[in-house]
């Protein structure tokens, strides 16, 4: 006795064949996609990549605005993989099973300087929390951006007391935490509390590698991680060529 295969049976396996390849393509990965776990930093000439977790962080953690830019790779200090970065420095931390941790700018900024930072006298002030970790109060201008920011998680505690400080050419009120160095800056409006650039000046401090590096393939992206659109070139315009008046021909001379 022969099998006849039904008509019907062999029309619903060959419609969920097509229907797997279709489902197959379309949950593929694009490769824009992809390319958007390696990006590069047009600015500063480094990547930031998930190699080591740093980019989840760095997307979680408001990056743009607490971590800013990358400028240098990473690689390995004391048993850490670490990452300079403008205004921090992310380091993977095996004891703490992986964890990525910030780390402590503002304290290893003030110990390379050996500036050391009084405790104030009345630490009950209006308007002024005490901090008994560390002895020092936070209030405004800087309290609200530290709360808003991230709190102690991104900043740490405070190591000082608001100070008047030349960063740069300019004379700015400044307040030290464990991770990082706030600057009030009253001419910049809305944004008049930013934060240090500590990461660079400590990674200027260590000698670290901050030459720009090839982009090996990463996604290009600006310091808020938005992709770069290509500027287009103008096309060169080139002059028409000047075109010399020929000279008339001299008349023949007349026989004499």
């Amino acid at each position: 006795m022969s099998f006849q295969p039904n008509r019907r049976l062999l029309r619903a396996c060959l419609i969920s064949l097509l229907l797997g390849i279709a489902a197959g393509l379309w949950i593929r990965p694009s490769t824009s996609e992809a390319e958007t776990e390696a990006l590069y930093f047009v600015s500063s000439g480094h990547r930031l990549t998930n190699e080591y977790g740093f980019l989840n962080y760095w997307r979680a953690g408001d990056g743009s605005r607490t971590i800013g830019a990358p400028i240098s790779e990473p690689f390995e200090a004391q048993g850490l993989i670490v990452q300079y970065f403008e205004y921090a420095r992310l380091e993977k931390h095996p004891q703490y099973d992986g964890a990525i941790l910030r780390g402590r700018l503002g304290a290893e900024y003030a110990d390379a300087l050996w500036r050391s930072f009084h405790r104030p006298l009345n630490p009950e002030q209006p308007g002024r929390h005490r901090f008994s970790e560390t002895g020092h109060t936070l209030g405004e201008p800087f309290a609200a951006f530290w709360e808003t920011n991230g709190g102690i998680d991104v900043f740490g505690f405070p190591i000082s007391e608001p100070e008047w400080e030349y960063v740069g050419t300019d004379l700015i009120l400044v307040q030290y935490f464990e991770r990082a160095r706030l600057e009030h800056r009253p001419a910049s409006g809305t944004d008049a509390v930013a934060i240090g650039d500590l990461g660079r000046t400590l990674a200027l401090l260590h000698g670290i590698p901050t030459g720009a590096v090839d982009p090996a393939g990463a996604f290009s992206v600006d310091n808020n991680g938005f992709a770069v659109v290509p500027t287009a070139v103008p096309p060169t315009q080139v002059p028409p060529t000047a075109v010399l008046p020929t000279a008339a021909p001299l008349p023949a001379p007349t026989a004499v």
